[in-house]
């Protein structure tokens, strides 16, 4: 076979026929190397677009959760927020019922405000979480009058460094509950307060609280919620 192609070479038909043999093989695998060159780029692209495609989507998907969730906390907190506010109003109108008995003379007044106080003082909800306290609105500092989870504070000016955290701040809470009071009659604080536990007062906790002013008697009534349950 060789001394055949040899043979073919020899001539000038035969070199002219390998030449042409020659670039048409040539040419063939350019071609196919381009082919499988471009094919590589078209797959390449092709899964980069795929891989892209799915980043895209799982990321829309996350946002997607993320702004569900954020909702479904906002909205938690609204409800809270409310029935917070409904339990102090439900407070509020006790004692605005005790000061008109006390005002038609069916009590004294020292005996109306003890009436309502005992009330208070035995109320809960939120699995004995939620709770209503009572203070005064004295200047610089007022007096806690009644507080169902610390009793002894009942009738003192607290003036320690843990009671200053109203708004993040170096802030006194029970002043801030009297500005908001005396400002707008009503308003939330938040700071941080010892959770209510199985034994008694538990950890320092943030916590949110409605506050409104009892006028006739000079009463701030208060109760809160606890961060950490909106977040559970």
């Amino acid at each position: 076979m060789w001394r055949i192609a040899a043979k073919i070479a020899g001539t000038l038909y035969g070199r002219i026929t390998l030449g042409v043999v020659i670039v048409v093989l040539s040419t063939v695998l350019v071609n196919l190397m381009v082919v499988r060159t471009q094919v590589d780029l078209v797959m390449r692209r092709a899964q980069g677009e795929h891989a892209s495609n799915l980043l895209q989507s799982t990321v829309a998907n996350v946002e997607a959760q993320f702004r569900g969730l954020l909702f479904h906390k906002q909205t938690a907190m609204d409800l809270r927020k409310k029935e917070t506010r409904d339990v102090v109003e439900f407070a509020v109108a006790l004692a605005r019922d005790y000061h008109a008995r006390a005002t038609r003379g069916d009590m004294s007044l020292a005996e109306a405000q003890a009436a309502v106080l005992d009330v208070l003082r035995a109320f809960r909800y939120d699995n004995g979480t939620g709770y209503i306290w009572v203070n005064n609105v004295d200047r610089p500092l007022p007096r806690v009058i009644m507080h169902p989870i610390l009793p002894e504070l009942d009738g003192v000016v607290v003036d320690d460094p843990q009671y200053y955290t109203a708004y993040g701040r170096p802030i006194h809470l029970f002043k801030a509950f009297v500005d908001v009071c005396l400002e707008h009659g009503s308003g939330y604080v938040d700071y941080l307060w010892p959770k209510p536990t199985g034994d008694g007062a538990g950890n320092l906790q943030m916590k949110l609280s409605y506050v409104e002013l009892f006028p006739a008697w000079e009463w701030v009534i208060g109760s809160g919620l606890y961060i950490d349950d909106i977040e559970a």
